[in-house]
């Protein structure tokens, strides 16, 4: 089948249908740009944690598909101060932290679609002059890209994030995609199991922010094995292992015959897994550019992946999701 894009209505909301090869997958430019849904059409393995509906997903966008973090996870209180800069970042109501940044859940544009005989994708942008409340806690000029693009190899993901200001620009990227398991109704969790390339772990306080002391992995929370998914319960901060030029983490069904793989650049120094907790059918794979609340740590920012984009500065890195069936 020819790659295809198209326009639909989810409930009262307009999203986007990408259907390429073995792979189809649904974005809500409006919330987050987020991936909501991703089919591997062959198994009928549904990829990821999906809302019901339109209602459920504006009401946390953040626990369903792909959202896009930045800052990721959490800031000690909210506050941080950067090149003599203090800022004071939002806190939900019930939090003690700002997490998660500003962008999974307010809307973006769509800035091109497109398709021919190899692919088919769409590119979205949020620009932060466009969102007040956004430059009041966080007042920097910069514009975000994000293109998935769907083919015969799976789906890429393409982030460009420019200091489109004057000044210098505090930076942190992560993932969040809602991995499910099982993959098909009728699957079992014993059947599911997880690899991720670890290096080390960073002890949390009480309220999930880093204490700043590091250990090597502990053996029931080595994931360089595969680890069955039934019964773990995470909300964990790594250091990403391996020295070549992307991390590959997996995710496998065998009872839909498919293992799933997430490589991700080096640039991501840091995985985050969270699982367990909430609903237990569902396993996140979170890539970060820097640890958990990496402003505030007193560690060197060669520990922390602690960075800032000068103006002008770009951003620029993709990721990929495959499939591998009949495992």
């Amino acid at each position: 089948m020819k790659p295809t894009i198209s326009k639909e209505s989810f409930d009262d909301e307009w999203v986007y249908h990408i259907r390429a090869f073995d792979m189809e997958g649904w974005i809500a430019p409006s919330i987050g740009s987020n991936l909501y849904r991703l089919v591997h059409i062959p198994s009928g393995a549904e990829l990821l944690k999906s809302p019901a509906t339109m209602q459920a997903f504006r009401s946390s966008p953040v626990h369903f598909g792909f959202p896009i973090l930045l800052p990721p996870n959490r800031i000690s209180h909210g506050r941080m101060t950067v090149e003599a800069r203090t800022y004071q970042l939002a806190i939900k109501e019930g939090d003690v932290h700002h997490i998660h940044g500003f962008v999974y859940s307010r809307p973006w544009t769509v800035s091109a679609v497109g398709s021919d005989e190899d692919a088919a994708w769409i590119t979205t942008t949020f620009i932060s002059a466009n969102h007040c409340d956004v430059q009041e806690q966080f007042p920097h000029a910069f514009e975000i890209d994000l293109t998935y693009r769907f083919s015969k190899e799976g789906v890429s993901q393409r982030i460009v994030v420019r200091n489109s200001g004057s000044e210098v620009m505090p930076f942190g990227l992560g993932f969040h995609p809602w991995f499910r398991v099982p993959m098909q109704p009728d699957g079992a969790m014993e059947d599911c199991f997880l690899t991720v390339p670890v290096l080390e772990e960073w002890l949390l306080d009480d309220t999930n922010i880093p204490t700043g002391e590091i250990i090597p992995v502990p053996s029931d929370h080595d994931l360089n094995q595969p680890t069955s998914v039934q019964g773990l319960t995470m909300d964990t901060v790594f250091t990403a292992a391996g020295a070549s030029d992307e991390r590959i983490a997996t995710l496998v069904d065998r009872s839909a015959h498919v293992a799933l793989h997430y490589r991700v650049p080096k640039a991501f120094g840091f995985w985050v897994i969270f699982a367990g907790h909430r609903t237990k059918d569902f396993v996140c794979i979170e890539p970060y550019t820097w640890a958990t609340d990496a402003p505030n740590s007193k560690l060197p920012a060669s520990r922390t992946g602690f960075r800032v984009l000068t103006p002008g500065e770009n951003f620029d890195e993709t990721s990929y999701l495959s499939i591998e069936q009949d495992i």
